[in-house]
């Protein structure tokens, strides 16, 4: 720019103020296109760094508020991945939020207090904590598809937790196996070969009973 106010001062085009007004009405719009337009959404990889620095410090927080409960570690876990999905769902906006670990550990602890509320009103647990994704191709009739829905929402009960809820970000909510694997802080192999096992255990099974 101070190559081309030289210029323009030699050829005499323009006073000083009328060529610095010159000159912002040519430069100003590519400011306002780099700050408006060229703003890159956030990568998996800037997403990760994010988590990784808030993982501890939730869990450690989730912790203290399932201390009596012979699930606390599992408990504790949940929240730390639903406030990361939730962390994730938004982070077309996280770049607004000026703390984003304040905001993290408001929504972990509204969380914690809304699960103990949840725990302490139900006597019973279900079989199953999340709905999976089912054919219902796979059966001639309604009732048969339903039938076999049934079982495997019963075998989804029998798996671990974790693997439930791998199953769950990945049927439900249709996570990639990258994105589970920052969620959850496991490799991306470990996630794909959790799916792949639950998976078979759950239609060997299904064989069985029928």
């Amino acid at each position: 720019m101070t190559h081309l106010l030289n210029i323009c001062n030699e050829m005499c085009l323009f006073g000083t103020s009328e060529l610095n007004i010159f000159v912002g009405y040519i430069f100003l719009p590519f400011a306002y296109y780099s700050v408006f337009y060229e703003k890159e959404r956030m990568t998996l990889a800037e997403f990760e760094h994010i988590a990784s620095g808030l993982r501890m410090k939730l869990l450690s927080l989730s912790l203290t508020y399932f201390a009596s409960l012979s699930e606390q570690r599992n408990e504790a876990e949940d929240v730390v991945q639903d406030v990361l999905l939730k962390l994730w769902s938004e982070r077309e906006r996280l770049d607004e939020i000026v703390n984003i670990e304040s905001w993290a550990v408001t929504i972990a602890k509204n969380m914690c207090v809304s699960r103990l509320r949840w725990l302490s009103s139900h006597s019973t647990v279900r079989i199953a904590d999340y709905e999976i994704a089912t054919d219902g191709g796979y059966a001639s009739h309604a009732v048969e598809a339903q039938e076999r829905a049934n079982m495997l929402r019963a075998l989804f009960g029998t798996l671990p937790k974790n693997t439930r809820k791998i199953m769950w970000l990945r049927t439900v909510k249709e996570l990639s196996l990258d994105e589970i694997a920052v969620l959850t802080g496991r490799p991306k192999t470990s996630v794909k070969s959790t799916l792949s096992m639950a998976r078979r255990m759950m239609f060997d099974k299904l064989k069985e009973m029928e």
